[in-house]
This record gives structure tokens, C-alpha cells and sequence, in this order.
């Protein structure tokens, strides 16, 4: 899958994934990765919080990955900051 450029709020699929993307109107200046808890649905922390509606209206992009129920890293690594 090769794309271009987002402008517009999508979903993508990849590997059988959803990731949900919102943009600001006011153009994205950074993003801001939103991990969901053990079991709950991407769109949690936006139907529940302002925290996405706070961070578009600070001009990042929301990306909402589905991770079911994943556990996460452990440990850092050199490629994470």
C-alpha cells in the first residue's frame, strides 16, 4: 500500500489492523500516537476524554491504532524515544 499524503480524517487497514487518523483543520504541526488500554476499542479515549478534541484543536494529528488485546513493549529501545 503506497499513499501519498493524508488530508482528510481516514482509516487505514494494514495487516488486517484498523488505524484510524484524525487531522486538525488547522494543519498538523506533530501527531500524537493514542495506545488503547488491554481490551478496549480505539475510539475509547475520544468518545470518554477531550483529549482528542484538545489535541486537534492544538494542531496535532490523532492516530488511533485497534490493538485488541496486545501487550506492550517491555523495555525500551534504541529506535524509541
Amino acid at each position: 500500500m503506497k499513499i501519498e499524503k493524508i488530508t482528510s480524517d481516514t482509516i487505514l487497514t494494514i495487516d488486517g489492523h484498523e488505524i484510524e487518523i484524525l487531522i486538525p483543520e488547522i494543519g498538523a504541526r506533530g501527531s500524537l500516537l493514542v495506545l488503547p488500554g488491554w481490551g478496549f476499542l480505539r475510539t475509547r479515549w475520544c468518545k470518554e476524554t477531550d483529549l482528542c478534541s484538545l489535541a486537534l484543536e492544538k494542531g496535532l494529528r490523532v492516530i488511533l491504532p485497534e490493538m485488541g488485546k496486545s501487550v506492550y513493549q517491555r523495555e525500551n529501545h534504541p529506535q524509541t524515544r
